[in-house]
């Protein structure tokens, strides 16, 4: 809950502290970091969480921790070298910018990193500490800077680089993190490396096609119309995020440890714990959608600033297409468990072909107008072809153990 209610405030405070066209350079930085963190980093972490729970049963954990962290660190190295080279030879981006922008990429790559492993062992106590102490730090200090001094999209990326700093301290410290790192490669080195990659290696060209669905537009706004107007339609698919990731979040971090711990034991339990999951979501999602659709204006008033609520009648559309989009997610965690990811290639494909393609032809001909049309398109794509693949993986698994 608490990265849920700090990012609304968080948000709150980026909406009034910064005009439309700031909070655009913002979007589109956050953007850069996000193709950071999905390739290959968020991909990587996907296979290191699966093995978590194994490796701790062998209780080899503290080995396999050194060992994919130091795998972690050098592939975080080798990315922000090739980032240094593209910066030098094919950007013209202020020098002071790019280095906070790595610092922030660094940052955030290695929260990412320790928040996965102390999910994965359920330290509840020590994410709770990191979660709240980031996010004190980050509402204080933004209040401050704005109150006292000139608040730029810059200083916004130094006090989020402060504070992650403190969250990664506080998960190693705190998180009975056993991770001594090893300048040797060894055999178990190549075994636990191929392991872990075999499971990702899916997952990080899905996550290509997810930013192409995810970020593209942002984009293609700000190549056809303007910084303002990336603002203006970031922060409404922002605050449409707010209930529908909050809540998955809150799901999968509790669920999916527990799911891959318990599928070994019961292939039948991800079935029957998603089915009771999902469509309680979906309830919760159709009673905020009415909500949204006749008070539209009032939540962004509230949520963000007067100057985003012209565009607040998107809002309702734009959360229930998110909202489809999150219980799809829900429906590929058996799929996960199974270690069965490569049958996800179609959801992400026709998703990211269609925000690359009709996303330049929408935003194109009809503006901030075709950029929700876009949105709401490439989530449904997403998310029927998620749904089909879900059943149809499930009704197989069904087929298999009845004739067996």
């Amino acid at each position: 809950m608490i990265p849920m209610i700090g990012s609304v405030i968080i948000l709150k405070q980026l909406a009034v502290y910064l005009n439309s066209s700031d909070y655009g350079l913002y979007a589109l930085i956050t953007s850069i970091i996000a193709l950071l963190m999905v390739f290959p980093f968020g991909s990587l972490l996907q296979g290191i969480s699966r093995y978590i729970p194994i490796y701790a049963q062998r209780r080899s954990l503290p080995l396999f921790l050194s060992k994919v962290f130091f795998h972690y660190s050098i592939i975080a190295l080798l990315v922000l070298l090739i980032a240094s080279i593209i910066y030098l030879f094919f950007t013209s981006l202020n020098f002071s910018l790019f280095i906070t922008m790595a610092l922030f990429s660094t940052t955030t790559i290695l929260k990412s990193f320790f928040l996965a492993v102390n999910n994965s062992q359920r330290e509840r106590k020590s994410i709770f500490m990191a979660n709240i102490n980031e996010y004190a730090i980050k509402i204080l200090i933004l209040f401050i800077i704005y109150t006292y001094f000139n608040l730029e999209v810059k200083s916004v990326l130094q006090i989020f680089i402060l504070s992650e700093v403190l969250s990664i301290i506080i998960l190693y410290i705190f998180g009975n993190q056993k991770i001594n790192l090893q300048l040797t490669f060894d055999k178990k080195d190549k075994i636990i490396f191929l392991k872990v990659l075999n499971f990702s290696s899916p997952l990080i060209f899905f996550a290509l096609l997810g930013w192409l669905r995810d970020m593209s537009g942002r984009w293609y706004i700000h190549h056809f119309m303007s910084l303002e107007q990336v603002g203006i339609f970031t922060m409404l698919v922002s605050i449409s995020m707010i209930i529908p990731a909050g809540l998955q979040g809150i799901i999968g971090a509790y669920i999916i440890p527990i799911i891959y711990e318990k599928n070994s034991l019961d292939v039948n339990y991800t079935k029957n714990i998603l089915v009771k999951i999902i469509l309680s979501y979906a309830t919760v999602i159709f009673l905020f959608f009415i909500v949204l659709y006749f008070y539209h204006s009032e939540i962004v008033h509230i949520v963000s600033d007067t100057k985003y609520a012209y565009y607040s009648w998107m809002l309702p559309w734009l959360f229930l297409a998110y909202g489809i989009y999150s219980a799809s997610i829900m429906s590929t965690y058996e799929i996960y468990a199974h270690k069965e990811v490569k049958k996800l290639f179609l959801p992400f494909f026709l998703s990211g072909i269609f925000a690359l393609g009709m996303g330049y032809i929408l935003i194109l001909n009809f503006g901030i107008n075709g950029a929700l049309y876009n949105f709401i398109g490439t989530y449904i794509i997403f998310s029927v072809a998620t749904f089909f693949t879900a059943i149809k993986y499930n009704l197989s698994k069904q087929h298999k153990l009845g004739v067996a």
